[in-house]
């Protein structure tokens, strides 16, 4: 994630592969607080979160969400469930 989420912004958490909400956090430590559905609350990398929001496969150009279709541990981008790529 490049720039710093805004308190309530819907997030996915890449290493647990689960839907969150952002409470706050600290820019200058890259720290974001995470609240899960399930309401346990975590303070994480901002690196490992990206925005739970609807983009567009460059090689399809179907629609992808990392809620419904996961986002790659390695390049934390979101997997396309037409071709399966990512930017590995």
């Amino acid at each position: 994630m490049n720039q710093f989420p805004c308190i309530g912004q819907s997030l996915f958490h890449v290493r647990t592969q689960k839907p969150c909400r952002a409470l706050g956090g600290c820019p200058s430590s890259r720290l974001v607080t995470i609240r899960f559905n399930n309401g346990s609350v975590a303070s994480v990398q901002q690196e490992e979160v990206v925005p739970n929001e609807t983009s567009v496969c460059p090689c399809c150009g179907r629609s992808r969400r990392p809620d419904q279709d996961g986002v790659c541990k390695l390049c934390k981008t979101v997997k396309c469930p037409g071709c399966c790529s990512c930017n590995c």
